[in-house]
């Protein structure tokens, strides 16, 4: 992760281990069925595997000595397209297609009029901040 986060230095884009809600674009992650998904989901981002972030750093990198890297000669052509990086199906109760992780502004208030018990400390921590985000009361 240095590597690539020095790589990003350079194009003043961030890179965290945690969801930091505010200014997040983008959640990576290896497989659909994780909080954090849901959390970034609820947030608008983008879902991605860490191939994205991996042709990022690639963009925008100086090449054989370069004067520029690819995103400063020509930023809408080396930009990576984030759906084309949506994490592959798993053992989802609900198969989804992948233009159902791209960002959608109207899951802001997902779990708006729901009440959300848990027996269980563990469930309540996993899914806690997904479901705050979303707009609702949670009860453990």
């Amino acid at each position: 992760m240095a590597k690539i986060r020095q790589a990003l230095r350079f194009a003043d884009i961030k890179l965290s281990t945690k969801f930091g809600g505010v200014g997040v674009t983008h959640v990576v992650a290896t497989k659909r069925n994780l909080p954090m998904v849901l959390e970034g989901l609820i947030a608008g981002c983008f879902i991605v595997t860490d191939e994205y972030i991996n042709d990022l750093a690639k963009a925008s990198t100086r090449i054989n000595g370069s004067q520029k890297a690819p995103l400063e000669v020509d930023f809408d052509a080396h930009w990576p397209d984030p759906t084309r990086y949506v994490p592959p199906p798993s053992k989802e109760p609900i198969p989804r297609p992948d233009e159902y992780f791209a960002p959608n502004k109207e899951r802001v208030n997902l779990f708006s009029n729901f009440t959300f018990i848990f027996c269980s400390q563990n469930q309540m921590e996993n899914l806690g901040n997904p479901i705050n985000r979303g707009g609702e009361r949670l009860f453990s």
